[in-house]
């Protein structure tokens, strides 16, 4: 979230990299970008709502584009390789918002070779 722009998969690889690394073998449990209500990015607006904090916000935003979520996600299984990992998705409000993000996900993992990627992985 420091980022002016939209950081792009290498940087990311090495900014969960480097936080694998130090977590010597224990789980690295990553959040899926959560913005809007009190965290605004500039490179992505949001629009105002009466309760930004109830409304389009976490996985609901996150879904509106999916490409900076894909993202997200193949760098976390990338920089995951050989070491457990746990993804969080902030504000699902129901099953099929669950789904959309699964759909990315088994997408990736259909992708990405077993040995470039996490293989210890919990979503939720």
């Amino acid at each position: 979230m420091a980022h002016a722009s939209a950081p792009d998969l290498a940087t990311q690889i090495s900014e969960y990299r480097q936080a694998i690394d130090a977590l010597n073998g224990r789980p690295l449990v990553a959040r899926t970008l959560d913005v809007g209500g009190d965290k605004p990015l500039p490179y992505w607006p949001v629009p105002q709502e009466d309760n930004p904090f109830l409304g389009l916000r976490g996985i609901r935003l996150a879904l509106t584009q999916p490409d900076v979520l894909e993202t997200q996600l193949r760098a976390l299984l990338m920089a995951g390789t050989n070491q457990p990992l746990r993804i969080m998705l902030p504000m699902v409000k129901d099953i099929a918002e669950f789904r959309a993000v699964k759909d990315i996900y088994d997408r990736l993992l259909q992708e990405l070779p077993t040995s470039q990627r996490a293989t210890d992985v919990q979503l939720g």
